[in-house]
């Protein structure tokens, strides 16, 4: 193969850049002409040309380079988002329909993550119950505007808050001990029976 552009056509010469600038490797946009190119076998005839790109093609810090570790990265970022080879995140069809699978231990990672995501359900439950408790406070201080109409509103919402806070939380903790023995201890409460 004749490597001509690697000596002549490198960028980092002088003589380069100087011919970049005149010549037809800079981006121009011209009528379509009849002319033949020695290295197309089939040439469109588009006008658009890419600046430098025997560069990018030749050294290995190129755009197929960077597309190459992409992938990768992009690849990686699958790998972790489904969290441990692919696999569900509970077994059996003890738990809820779209998590479970008939297989007998599923991944770690995904148990992880599932742990995880019980913990930010009570957090949130939690701290939304406490923001309406503090607005209720705040809307039994005299000289509050709409204080009478808002306050049997915020109130019901309270109660209704507390008394879902108070199923809930045995329901999430009972899961959370459960989900736990089966992630360290390799029990079956949420396999296949």
């Amino acid at each position: 193969r004749n490597n001509r552009e690697l000596l002549g056509d490198n960028p980092f010469q002088l003589q380069a850049l100087k011919r970049y600038l005149v010549d037809e490797h800079t981006i121009f946009f011209k009528p379509k002409i009849k002319s033949k190119y020695s290295d197309y076998e089939n040439y469109s005839g588009l006008p658009w040309k890419l600046l430098l790109w025997k560069d990018i093609v030749n050294y290995p810090e190129s755009f197929w380079y960077a597309v190459s570790r992409i992938d990768k990265v992009r690849r990686k970022k699958v790998y972790f988002t489904k969290c441990s080879n692919r696999t569900l995140t509970t077994a059996g069809w003890t738990f809820i329909t779209p998590f479970s699978s008939n297989t007998k231990y599923t991944g770690v990672g995904a148990q992880d993550l599932l742990l995880v995501s019980v913990v930010f359900a009570g957090l949130s439950s939690t701290v939304s119950f406490t923001n309406l408790l503090i607005t209720r406070r705040t809307l039994c201080m005299p000289g509050m505007r709409h204080r009478r109409v808002l306050l049997p509103f915020v109130t019901i919402g309270t109660l209704f808050a507390l008394r879902m806070l108070a199923v809930i939380t045995p329901v999430l903790g009972a899961a959370m001990i459960m989900m736990l023995l089966d992630r360290h201890w390799a029990t079956t409460f949420f396999d296949f029976a």
